[in-house]
């Protein structure tokens, strides 16, 4: 209870700007609510909406990150259907320096399920284009950086991929259906071209035994390409 009341206080004095230094100090504790077993879905509101607002300031970024922050914040992306959305938008905030995305002693949000985070909010959140947005600039973000292509870095994401396999579909489709809008094509003539291409590389993976039958890959084609964002 006075975990809770802690909590609530100083989300409470996180709408005062003046006060985010200070407040940044607690977010090593704040870091050990979420990673905790209790679930009381007001506690860990209050936790995300002080880190969002604090982590405005670089410095409060920095220590985010290196409290490792973005760990419980990854796992209710993609575990908590409740808090979801919202530890998206702290996850994109954090995103927005550098300085959180590789800290200084080299650990890196990718490492800490950022990756794999972003591909499920894409792939399973309900359609939402402000949601689809946050998490292709999260995704951009985290994979903009040299450094996140290091041998240390890459296992990561190439295991987040994996994970979250439908992914390539769904960014191969928002990109052709942000085109045909962009240049006022009909999207069917794009879907079509869409689909047709999946049945030829689908032809072409036959002799490995992963092909499936041409009118249920279209289907399923279709069904994923057409709400993604564009």
């Amino acid at each position: 209870m006075v975990k809770k009341r802690s909590v609530l206080a100083l989300e409470a004095l996180s709408v005062n700007s003046s006060l985010w230094a200070s407040i940044g100090s607690c977010l090593p504790s704040i870091s050990e609510t979420l990673l905790g077993n209790e679930k009381d879905s007001e506690l860990e509101t209050a936790c995300l909406v002080t880190i969002q607002r604090v982590i405005r300031l670089p410095s409060n970024a920095s220590a985010a990150a290196a409290a490792g922050l973005s760990i419980p914040i990854c796992a209710m992306v993609w575990k908590d259907r409740t808090l979801g959305k919202q530890a998206l938008e702290v996850l994109h905030a954090m995103c927005q320096h550098k300085t959180a995305r590789i800290a200084s002693d080299g650990t890196t949000l990718i490492n800490q399920g950022a990756v794999r985070a972003a591909c499920y909010a894409l792939t399973s959140f309900p359609k939402s284009e402000s949601l689809a947005a946050k998490a292709l600039e999260t995704l951009s973000l985290l994979l903009a950086d040299e450094e996140s292509f290091d041998a240390s870095n890459s296992p990561a994401i190439v295991d987040a991929v994996n994970e979250e396999s439908n992914i390539v579909r769904v960014l191969c489709a928002s990109f052709g259906l942000a085109i045909a809008s962009h240049m006022d094509m009909d999207p069917d003539l794009f879907l079509n071209v869409y689909s047709k291409w999946k049945t030829m590389f689908l032809e072409s993976q036959k002799g490995e035994g992963g092909a499936r039958s041409e009118g249920q890959e279209e289907r399923s084609d279709r069904k994923s390409a057409i709400p993604a964002y564009s």
